[in-house]
């Protein structure tokens, strides 16, 4: 099902979602409808959970239908309300082929980081886990920080870094989704453990 967005002036700031899909996946059995929320007052969504547990569907989501909306497309979802941006962007995680991983997390938060007063969605996927944890861990904050206080620009990111539950603590303008991970086993494969 597609509708037709909502497109608002930059200044309103949002990108609210519900039910949206990533229909490029939609062949897929098991694709969920997810909700994303973004306004001036909790500019900041990030995504925890296992791999495989949707966080990378969700992010790719949410930028595919606001890119989707501001081209004047119909989008998959029930509602969806978006305010135009200056800049558009996806960094994802670094292979380390062609440069260290440490270099393309450092390219990544330079990319991702927004001149001040300007509209930016920026979705950063699971980028710096390549790096050594307490320095992926401190890129990590350190672009959340930074977007929280210059600006107006929305971010989602996924993470693995469960310290910046305590580190954003009380900010509401960051939120935590989490993605769990459901396994469903055949009759065949009952008392098979599944490693954690």
């Amino acid at each position: 099902s597609y509708v037709r967005p909502e497109v608002v002036a930059k200044e309103e700031n949002c990108l609210i979602i519900r039910a949206g899909k990533y229909d490029k996946l939609e062949a897929r059995d098991g694709v969920v409808p997810n909700d994303t929320y973004l306004d001036s007052n909790g500019r900041v969504e990030i995504l925890e959970g296992v791999n495989a547990g949707g966080k990378t569907v969700d992010m790719k989501k949410a930028l595919y239908i606001a890119s989707l909306a501001l081209a004047g497309s119909w989008v998959p979802a029930e509602y969806a309300r978006v305010s135009i941006r200056d800049k558009i962007i996806l960094r994802e995680k670094g292979t380390g082929d062609v440069i260290s991983a440490f270099q393309r997390d450092c390219r990544n938060v330079n990319e991702a980081t927004p001149p001040e007063g300007e509209y930016w969605l920026i979705g950063v996927d699971e980028t710096f886990t390549s790096t050594e944890r307490r320095g992926g861990e401190a890129l990590t904050y350190g672009l959340i920080q930074y977007v929280l206080d210059h600006g107006n620009s929305l971010l989602i990111m996924s993470s693995h870094y469960p310290a910046l539950s305590y580190s954003l603590a009380g900010d509401q303008r960051a939120s935590f989704n989490h993605f769990p991970f459901e396994r469903q086993s055949s009759e065949r494969e009952e008392g098979k453990l599944v490693a954690a």
